[in-house]
């Protein structure tokens, strides 16, 4: 596996060690025993010098590369050989379930892994519950609102595993606000963990804990995150923050940093860090609500459900089984061809022509170095970016290959066209969405990236109201015909296409 790293135009080599800064987090330059890192330059004669190496130090942007040959040149490229390492999340869960089958564990056992994945009855057994507070919320709450936080209050054994369903809008966030809040007043000793899969989703939750003024809580974030990278978005509530760079090396130290707060935030894999046990010496994994639950694979809760065994004393998963951005064409499609049809759409518009391909004809496919382009496909993708922008329509352009998404960043460029934060590879877009997506397949003898269902997947997903794919219909016919575009392209039928000269007269 080859990862091309955005960096940084400025560059500086000392002591045979090349200095360069990451320019994406998403593509970032990391520390890691099983990677190589390739450094590719031109001298002065236009002749390539390859250097293959390791990454010895990284912080934040900044990343120090071990050289093993003279390098100079005024441009580099940088790109990662090499499977990333599994996170501790990953690891602690592999290692958990390989006990289980070799019977060294009692993971299985576990009241909430026996209900949850063994479709057993709840037993008995599990930490106390204290009565349920009555709610202390200071704004306005709906019915559906003050139900759901009942059931999260309750002491219920059939509420030990409670899950809250509401679709956007609904103020689920604001749920977990007060039913947080109403804990903390009731019985300030007990903990609450606040857990998503995403430190933006935690920091959201964060935010909406302040916005009713309740400031007895702490985010904890790792430092590969927050510094350098995204410290900005956390500017409202910095002083409630620990990174994982500060972290208690034990319990007496851990009491310092959480003074009274027992209401703890953090990342679903942050749950498996060696020094989260340490924070619940002092604040006890008591009760986790867990926000958009959906979106979590269901074996990444196991280090959680079988580290805390002996404190978790109730699970709340709040969330929403249906999608809400996509059109309906096209989430019904990505419902029926990854979802095995169990992925809700909920959109207002049904019509068939939120999908459109456009026939680049013309468009072939080009090496560029362990990438490709093709620059046919851009050159209609300029046309629509033209028509959208006069529209006042919001777009972005995704692609699977960085090659292409650098040469179309740096034409849009050119052509004195919104460029900044517009183009991305489809890897770097996961978790985003815009009213139009802009698809440039590239390929057109083989499918290429378009193999891998999952980011192709990824790619699909990310409009709100409709998508141009930029491609041939004799490469989708043909050779990418099995893949989730081709079946698309197929699904949607003749009436989707749009000629390049239509894209070009402008009658589309």
């Amino acid at each position: 596996m080859m990862t091309k790293n955005d960096v940084t135009a400025e560059f500086s080599v000392k002591k045979g060690k090349l200095h360069v800064q990451s320019a994406r987090y998403k593509t970032r330059i990391q520390a890691s025993s099983t990677q190589t890192v390739r450094v590719e330059a031109q001298n002065g004669n236009k002749t390539p010098i390859v250097c293959d190496s390791r990454t010895v130090e990284v912080k934040g942007r900044a990343a120090t590369i071990n050289l093993n040959k003279q390098f100079s040149g005024s441009e580099i490229s940088v790109w990662t050989i090499g499977k990333d390492p599994p996170t501790r999340a990953e690891s602690r869960r592999r290692e958990i379930v390989w006990e289980a089958f070799h019977r060294k564990n009692r993971v299985l056992y576990n009241s909430f892994v026996s209900t949850i994945w063994l479709s057993k009855a709840l037993p008995q057994g599990l930490p106390p519950l204290p009565p349920p507070p009555s709610i202390e919320f200071d704004k306005p709450l709906n019915p559906s609102q003050e139900a759901a936080i009942k059931r999260i209050l309750s002491d219920a054994e059939e509420d030990r595993i409670t899950v809250i369903h509401g679709p956007p809008g609904t103020g689920k966030t604001t749920v977990i606000a007060a039913a947080t809040n109403s804990i903390s007043v009731a019985t300030p000793k007990r903990s609450v963990w606040l857990v998503a899969q995403s430190n933006v989703a935690v920091k959201n939750i964060a935010e909406k804990l302040a916005s009713v003024d309740f400031y007895k809580f702490c985010l904890l974030v790792s430092e590969g995150f927050h510094f350098d990278w995204h410290e900005h978005i956390y500017s409202k509530i910095e002083r409630n923050v620990i990174r994982s760079d500060d972290f208690p090396k034990d319990h007496v130290m851990a009491d310092r940093q959480l003074l009274d707060a027992r209401v703890i935030l953090c990342t679903l894999s942050m749950m498996s860090a060696d020094a989260i046990t340490i924070f619940a010496k002092v604040a006890p994994v008591q009760m986790v609500i867990v926000d958009e639950a959906s979106q979590i694979e269901l074996g990444a809760y196991i280090p959680l459900l079988h580290t805390f065994s002996r404190t978790l004393a109730k699970l709340v998963f709040i969330g929403d089984d249906k999608q809400y951005r996509m059109p309906c064409h096209i989430g019904n499609f990505i419902s029926r061809h990854i979802y095995d049809c169990k992925l809700q759409t909920v959109h207002k518009d049904t019509s068939w022509n939120v999908c459109r391909f456009v026939d680049v004809t013309k468009g072939v496919e080009q090496k560029n170095g362990h990438s490709w382009t093709n620059q046919e496909e851009f050159a209609m993708i300029l046309h629509v970016a033209r028509r959208l922008i006069k529209q006042g329509k919001s777009f972005r352009i995704i692609t699977g290959y960085d090659a292409q998404r650098n040469f179309m960043e740096s034409r849009l460029k050119a052509a004195k066209l919104p460029w900044e934060d517009k183009v991305f590879n489809v890897d770097a877009f996961q978790g985003n969405e815009e009213d139009y997506i802009l698809i440039s397949v590239v390929r057109s003898s083989k499918p290429g990236f378009l193999s891998n269902e999952r980011r192709a997947n990824v790619m699909l997903s990310r409009c709100k109201r409709g998508m141009f794919i930029f491609s041939s219909r004799t490469f989708l016919g043909g050779p990418g015909s099995h893949t989730l575009v081709g079946r698309l392209a197929a699904e949607c039928g003749e009436r989707a296409w749009i000629s390049s000269r239509q894209i070009l007269n402008g009658s589309w």
